[in-house]
This record gives C-alpha cells, sequence and structure tokens, in this order.
C-alpha cells in the first residue's frame, strides 16, 4: 500500500486562513491523511467539528492517534463512503455515490474540503460538478487544493487562488 501524502504546512495554513472566516459548524471531508487536515480546520473554532468519510481510518496508526486527540469533534463514516477514498477515486461508480451524498450537504449549510485535484480526473471532475451546483456559497482553489463553503449567508462566488 502507498502511503498517503500528508498536506503541506503551505496546505495546512491555507485551509485554515480560507475556512476561518466562515466560522463553520460542520465541515465535511473525504479522506484523511493522517488526519492533519482536519485538526486545521477545527482549529478556527472550539464549537466546529468534522464529517469524515473514510473507508480506511485504521490502516495508520498515526490517523488514530491524531485523531483522538480532536476528541468527539470528528464523526467518521465508513459506510457512507464505503468504497470512496478521495485520493484514489478509481471508477465512475464510486464518483457517482460520493457525487449524491455531497450534493444534500450543498443544499445546505457545509464545508466541503477536497485534495488532489490536478492528479485524479474523476476528483477534478466531482470538483466541477459540485462547484456549478453548489445553490449558494463560495469556493476556492488553486487547482490541486478545492475548498467549497456552501452558507445561505454567502452570495454565489469562485476563487482561484495563486500562492
Amino acid at each position: 500500500w502507498p502511503h498517503p501524502r500528508i498536506i503541506s504546512e503551505k496546505n495546512a495554513k491555507l485551509l485554515f486562513r480560507v475556512v476561518n472566516p466562515f466560522n463553520p459548524q460542520c465541515i465535511m471531508q473525504v479522506g484523511t491523511c493522517y488526519g492533519v487536515s482536519c485538526a486545521c480546520m477545527l482549529a478556527v473554532s472550539s464549537t466546529s467539528r468534522v464529517v469524515l468519510c473514510e473507508p480506511e481510518l485504521d490502516r495508520f496508526t498515526a490517523t488514530r492517534e491524531v485523531l483522538a486527540l480532536l476528541g468527539d469533534r470528528v464523526e467518521c463514516h465508513d459506510a457512507v463512503a464505503a468504497t470512496i477514498l478521495v485520493n484514489d477515486i478509481t471508477t465512475q461508480q464510486e464518483a457517482e455515490a460520493l457525487s449524491l451524498y455531497v450534493k444534500e450537504l450543498l443544499a445546505g449549510c457545509c464545508v466541503v474540503m477536497m485534495r488532489n485535484l490536478s492528479r485524479n480526473k474523476l476528483l477534478n471532475q466531482l470538483w466541477e460538478e459540485w462547484r456549478s451546483y453548489a445553490p449558494h456559497g463560495q469556493t476556492f482553489t488553486n487547482e490541486k487544493l478545492a475548498v467549497i463553503v456552501a452558507s445561505p449567508k454567502l452570495q454565489r462566488e469562485d476563487f482561484f487562488l495563486w500562492f
């Protein structure tokens, strides 16, 4: 099994800066390379929580240890994303199953984060689909990392971040 790449310090800071102004109550993340990105986003507020879809949560001991430090603020679901790992979506069926779930969340108020868009064609297609589907809120991308902040309080805008 190849090890997933840990998020860079630069991207971790970017996640925090993008999520911070919105102070979301609930953040959805698909896949968790070692739980570091969850910790970065939860640093925004002590009342925020993450809904984490990760079918292979027990694959790395480090992930369990990092998530244990975050306590009950991380709600893990493997059944929702039973065959989907955001860093390696390989079939259209996996993408469609994930898309149905995320579209339900986008209708309300949530934050969705995606990584590795430039390395996975299906992930990039999902990003484009979700970005165009979101009825409200703002999207941010540097074409490698993407964040959707779906909030009825925000006007619909797309931002490209270059750093």
